[in-house]
């Protein structure tokens, strides 16, 4: 059900015209992998930067100035998917906030790639019939096209230390997109997944022979997991296995918070439902 709501929720976002998202959530909750599902529905590409230990500002421009002219230029509707992880300097989110903001960047287009940039436009308006008089005005379609078929989707995890200041400094974050909060897996999601991944265990005759599985503490746990057998026998072996992993998990978490809060610590381990997945 969680996972149908965020599908809905990023559908109804990309299928309006400058519909851009910001995913927030926990790694490894989710947010790309609907991201990309929500994009292949509605017929669009994705565009991943492929960021590695050189990777710098001048690299960043270039995958832009392509993507900008994929969708401008040659009429490709684009997911453009953007994850904090990739943001490797403050000039990437600023050029990221002026595209939003405007549907252009600063200084992305000069010189020859601007000259380069114009010739296609030219060419591509003729292609549609639409007869333009001035740069200026292919420069205005060419925006404009850009802000109705790029579609942008930022994925970030409030754990990281540069949340906070996000908001300020990169306002168009907030106000041009649809913040869409994943959080993190509930106990009911994660004994969903958990039921699928030891589905194929071979668990003896201990399911068939029955045992006192959720008696005292045990009880609790069994029934935090109980929704997601349903349809199949309750307070069985493999239920009590699924509710050991997510307590297993929500223990560690937990004691990882403590420990991260206290005033002799030095650093911090966060708990993702990745590592859930994991067990």
């Amino acid at each position: 059900d969680q996972v149908l709501d965020h599908v809905l929720r990023i559908d109804r976002v990309l299928r309006q015209p400058m519909g851009h998202c910001l995913l927030v959530g926990d790694s490894g909750a989710g947010k790309t992998v609907l991201s990309k599902f929500v994009s292949w529905m509605n017929g669009l590409q994705i565009f991943q930067i492929k960021a590695h230990s050189r990777y710098g500002i001048d690299d960043f421009n270039e995958d832009l100035r392509g993507v900008m002219r994929r969708v401008g230029v040659d009429g490709e509707k684009i997911c453009f998917i953007f994850d904090e992880g990739n943001v490797l300097g403050s000039g990437f989110l600023e050029a990221m906030n002026a595209l939003l903001a405007s549907g252009e960047v600063p200084g992305l287009f000069d010189g020859d790639e601007y000259t380069s940039l114009m010739s296609a436009c030219r060419d591509s308006a003729a292609r549609d019939g639409v007869i333009v008089d001035s740069e200026e005005e292919l420069w205005r379609r060419f925006t404009s096209v850009v802000q109705r078929n790029l579609h942008v989707v930022f994925t970030m995890n409030p754990s990281g230390g540069e949340w906070k200041n996000r908001s300020t400094t990169s306002p168009a974050l907030f106000n041009r997109c649809v913040v869409d909060w994943f959080g993190s897996w509930s106990a009911k999601a994660m004994a969903e997944v958990g039921r699928e991944f030891t589905m194929r265990l071979d668990m003896g005759d201990a399911e068939a022979v029955g045992g006192s599985w959720g008696i005292g503490a045990g009880e609790q746990l069994m029934t935090r997991v109980e929704d997601a057998f349903d349809g199949v026998a309750k307070g069985g072996f493999h239920q009590a296995v699924v509710a050991a992993l997510v307590q297993l998990h929500a223990i560690t978490k937990e004691l990882s918070e403590e420990a991260g809060t206290s005033a002799s610590s030095l650093s911090r381990t966060f708990l993702s439902p990745r590592d859930y997945l994991a067990l």
